[in-house]
């Protein structure tokens, strides 16, 4: 197999990886491919083809990361606010689905 079909298999590789969310093996694939991108110079066709899945990977991982920070803002918003049932302050007024009766 030649190098740039090494290249090839690894950024797709990548790209499999990035869809299912193994950042890990996607981490593994570039550096395989940054080992073989220094051994061998690159066409200008290939280099073209490598940076449009790396664009695409990119991407996926940009989603990924604003997924799990909302996820995260959304668990901290949920934590203060069984911190402040657990304190017996109930949920705000703005957010109460509580009707309170004046005498």
């Amino acid at each position: 197999m030649t190098e740039s079909a090494r290249r090839a298999q690894w950024t797709e590789a990548a790209r499999t990886a990035a869809a299912q969310g193994r950042w890990d093996i996607v981490r593994d694939c570039y550096q395989r491919r940054e080992q073989s991108l220094a051994d061998e110079a690159v066409t200008p066709e290939e280099a073209a083809r490598l940076l449009a899945i790396d664009r695409e990977i990119h991407a996926r991982a940009q989603l990924a990361q604003t997924v799990l920070a909302s996820s995260m803002r959304d668990a901290a918003a949920i934590r203060q606010r069984l911190a402040g049932l657990r304190r017996g302050q109930g949920a705000p007024a703005s957010d109460s689905r509580m009707i309170l009766l004046q005498a």
